[in-house]
């Protein structure tokens, strides 16, 4: 579990016969109780999950900012330019391609290649896991909405 963008994500991260699960999203919402009072006299409240479905209206992720905005507007610069089709239905490009357009867009301010490499990784990870993007083996693409 993750809290992500105000809401709680539900992930299945080990499966060993069947297919990942998609995840499930949950925002918090505060219930009162209206005949139980505390020891002020005020109404007694609790916290429930409400499910979100995460392609929905009601699911709104944060907008990118810093070095994932870079990372992601790199990857669709490179699906503009290099795309490749997987033959699956699946078109995008090689994480080399992707990273490399991540470097010339400045994903580091530092001239250090290990910092770049880091920053690249940082983003990447974190782009999968809000949803902004997908990929099959060493291949992304940024998620269709």
């Amino acid at each position: 579990m993750k809290k992500k963008d105000g809401s709680v994500v539900l992930s299945n991260t080990k499966v060993k016969d069947y297919e990942v699960p998609q995840d499930i999203s949950f925002k918090p919402k505060t219930v009162y109780f209206d005949d139980w009072l505390d020891e002020d006299g005020e109404k007694m409240s609790s916290c429930v999950l409400h499910f979100v479905d995460i392609n929905s209206q009601e699911y709104q992720p944060k907008s990118l900012v810093g070095q994932k905005k870079i990372a992601f507007d790199a990857l669709v610069k490179a699906v503009d330019d290099h795309s490749v089709d997987l033959g699956n239905g699946f078109i995008g490009v090689h994480e080399d391609v992707w990273r490399e357009e991540a470097y010339k867009a400045k994903i580091s301010s530092s001239a250090d290649s290990e910092s770049k490499r880091q920053a690249f990784y940082r983003a990447k990870k974190d782009l999968l896991e809000e949803r902004y993007v997908e990929n099959q083996d060493l291949y992304y693409r940024p998620v269709e909405t």
